[in-house]
């Protein structure tokens, strides 16, 4: 059983043991990072960014189906998983991204954010942990690429 976090409601890490229970079972890891998160904690305070990371939360929780194990990672970080093709992936990626964006103008969100997805596919490694690595660098390149994108490869 995974820690809940006290701020967004979420697990820590509900993959970990959903793929334990799922060894055979091909699915896309979707990395969800807030980018400039600390540009906004210097700017608006600890109090808004928590804030703002607990708006995303709600948000992402109005789109993520239960079966996706949504998890809190870190600061402005989530995770969760999508079974089956790269387009159902891809289409939760853009969803997402696209959900969040929408949030702002739509006064959900009350400071502006630009996101980062990033996929990495269970066939593209031997285990979790070398998934894991694998999205995270797929999310440092969405930045470098110049951020509030999807990103595979």
């Amino acid at each position: 059983m995974s820690k809940i976090d006290a701020h967004s409601g979420l697990p820590h890490d509900a993959i970990a043991s959903w793929r334990q229970a799922n060894l055979f079972v091909d699915f896309a890891l979707l990395e969800v990072d807030l980018d400039k998160l600390a540009l906004q904690n210097v700017a608006n305070g600890p109090v808004a960014t928590t804030a703002l990371v607990v708006a995303v939360a709600s948000l992402l929780k109005d789109i993520v189906p239960a079966e996706g194990q949504l998890s809190h990672v870190g600061a402005g970080r989530f995770q969760l998983v999508v079974v089956g093709q790269s387009a159902a992936a891809l289409a939760m990626a853009e969803t997402i991204r696209q959900a969040i964006e929408a949030a702002y103008s739509q006064g959900r969100i009350t400071a502006p954010i630009t996101t980062c997805v990033a996929l990495a596919f269970s066939s593209e490694v031997a285990n979790l942990v070398e998934l894991r690595k694998l999205v995270q660098q797929r999310t440092h390149a969405a930045k470098v690429q110049g951020r509030n994108r999807v990103v595979t490869v």
